[in-house]
């Protein structure tokens, strides 16, 4: 299992939301971002260390499906949505949607982690400590950083805080 943290990094006098492991290496960053039909607060970026980026955001919501959120993922490659299980939002995180005939499916554990899994296997789990604020990604062997699922988790953290309308100081940042 590999273990990653988000930090904030400041470069140029310009703060920077950057993924990367205890020896410090970067493995990408994440940034606000604007993307068609999507809220402008809850739209952000990931772009890894080889340049490569997904963009992901929440759609605007109309009053029909006020109580259900979608997300539009978008790359240079692929376009997807995800979307919030109505009825279990209620109660808890759960999200989920199809990428290449594959589920993915993001959702809150018992103890208020995001799990992500990717066509039956989990991915990773996003683990904020409340004692001292730091967040930890737990990353499973099967998947590396440059896999989409693990970029899809990594964004997907923010819409998650959003949902548990949270202040997050990592947001904060961006």
């Amino acid at each position: 299992m590999q273990h990653l943290k988000y930090e904030i990094s400041i470069i140029d006098k310009k703060q920077n939301v950057v993924v990367s492991d205890d020896a410090g290496e970067e493995y990408g960053t994440v940034m606000r971002s604007v993307l068609r039909n999507c809220d402008k607060r809850h739209t952000y970026q990931y772009v890894d260390s080889d340049g490569d980026k997904v963009v992901i955001g929440m759609k605007k919501r109309r009053f029909r499906d006020l109580n259900v959120a979608s997300y539009i993922v978008q790359s240079e490659n692929y376009e997807f949505k995800l979307k919030e299980r109505p009825g279990t939002n209620l109660l808890y995180f759960k999200v989920g949607g199809k990428f290449d005939n594959k589920h993915i499916t993001l959702d809150e554990d018992w103890q208020g982690n995001l799990e992500v899994y990717f066509h039956g296997s989990h991915v990773l789990t996003v683990i904020e400590d409340p004692v001292t604020s730091e967040t930890r990604i737990n990353l499973s062997r099967k998947f590396n950083t440059k896999s989409f699922p693990f970029v899809i988790g990594v964004l997907m953290f923010f819409m998650f805080k959003a949902y548990k309308r949270e202040d997050w100081y990592i947001e904060r940042a961006l």
